[in-house]
């Protein structure tokens, strides 16, 4: 293999990684952010572009670029989830006593609201909490602890403005909605 299979996916890389920063920024309403990656990215996919058609018969070029755009894509996704950070709200359906599972939740310092509701199999409880990203595994751990059997889902949110809660809440930081 040449020394050009490196470059190009050290190019690639640089590009998609940037790339998919910059998606996963504007999806979140960083527009300004996500314009200043814009333009690096597009100085970058310049370069590898140009660096790719001077030869697209070369194996190693294609190879290279092919390996790059693999780790590229994967390199951006891990310094959005680091460099982006918001907010995921969980919400979980059970059957039984909502007091009883939000106490569990609560005991545990999640901030859980909940209320009644009726379910296809009869009387439920809906529970939400909001978290910080970097919070959702846990969150996730300790609902699969005290409430094995429930239905739950994640959604991720725009933004979320902080309230005062008891002392030990597990508070969302304040970061600017869309």
């Amino acid at each position: 293999m040449s020394g050009e299979a490196p470059l190009m996916a050290l190019l690639a890389m640089a590009s998609v990684g940037l790339w998919t920063l910059r998606v996963a920024i504007a999806a979140r309403g960083m527009k300004l952010a996500g314009a200043i990656v814009a333009s690096i990215e597009a100085v970058v996919f310049a370069l590898t572009f140009s660096h790719l058609v001077t030869d697209l018969g070369s194996p190693d070029r294609l190879a290279g670029y092919a390996v790059g755009v693999a780790i590229g894509t994967a390199l951006g996704l891990v310094a959005n989830d680091h460099l982006t950070p918001g907010h995921t709200e969980l919400h979980l359906v059970s059957a039984g006593d909502g007091p009883a599972l939000v106490d569990a939740l609560r005991s545990r310092h999640w901030p859980a609201t909940w209320s009644a509701a009726d379910g296809p199999t009869g009387a439920v409880a809906q529970v939400w909490v909001t978290v910080d990203d970097q919070r959702v595994g846990a969150l996730v751990d300790d609902v699969r602890d005290v409430a094995p059997e429930a239905f739950w889902t994640l959604r991720r949110l725009a933004g979320a403005n902080p309230t005062p809660l008891p002392e030990g809440c597990r508070q969302v930081t304040a970061r600017r909605a869309v």
